[in-house]
């Protein structure tokens, strides 16, 4: 992995309780090979950076099945989110110019069965 990985080993939500069908989405951040992300119905997880990132490229690692697009959008707060790239279904990474703590990643139409996110990197702007 990057060693210039912002989003390795950060906090992810959502949490406990997860809603159905979901995985913990840590393990996309988590840097081991074993674990991957299964999105389930609601397909957005976010990571907290900590503190307002510039954001460079947002890449995926997906493991199984069919591979869907992945919208990334960035809030300083949490609350209120900006686009700031997609990365096209069966690619590996998108181009961001973006700044914010808050990233929310988006799997479109993931559907039951569909592959599980393994890796998800940020890398700086």
């Amino acid at each position: 992995y990057p060693l210039t990985d912002l989003a390795l080993g950060r906090i992810t939500f959502p949490s406990n309780p997860l809603p159905p069908g979901m995985s913990d989405p840590v393990a996309a951040v988590d840097g081991n090979d074993h674990t991957a992300w299964t999105p389930g119905p609601v397909a957005r997880m976010v990571v907290d950076l900590g503190s307002a990132q510039p954001l460079g490229r947002a890449e995926v690692e997906w493991f199984g099945g069919r591979r869907t697009a992945v919208r990334v959008d960035v809030s300083a707060d949490g609350l209120a989110y900006t686009p700031a790239g997609t990365i096209a279904a069966g690619q590996g990474s998108a181009r961001l110019a973006a700044t914010g703590r808050y990233v929310a990643f988006t799997a479109v139409g993931w559907r039951p069965g569909w592959a599980a996110v393994r890796r998800f990197t940020l890398l700086p702007g």
